[in-house]
């Protein structure tokens, strides 16, 4: 256990870097500008794919909610669902997000 450590202190001195064999530190090869900007895509995309359709979703079954009352039964989930697709401008301003 103890080499381990100090096989770790060791090969991550901030000066001299046996990996890279330089007198200074280098940023790793994974923290460049390009890759930080690839990782804030994934998070974009996620959000714009799979979040924000649900919470569209959500909400227009909200909306549905304050004139029905919310469904009990499968079969009245099955209505209950197809009606929220069915309101005016649902897809349309699906669109827009």
């Amino acid at each position: 256990m103890y080499f381990e450590f100090d096989d770790v202190r060791r090969i991550h001195q901030p000066y001299t870097d046996p990996f890279q064999r330089m007198a200074f530190w280098k940023a790793p090869a994974y923290n460049s500008p390009y890759q930080n900007w690839k990782r804030g895509m994934y998070a974009m995309t996620t959000g714009v794919f799979a979040v924000e359709p649900l919470r569209h979703f959500q909400s227009n079954m909200h909306v549905l909610n304050q004139f029905y009352e919310y469904p009990r039964t499968r079969s009245e989930y099955n209505i209950f669902f197809k009606e929220v697709f069915r309101l005016p401008d649902f897809w349309s301003e699906f669109s827009k997000k």
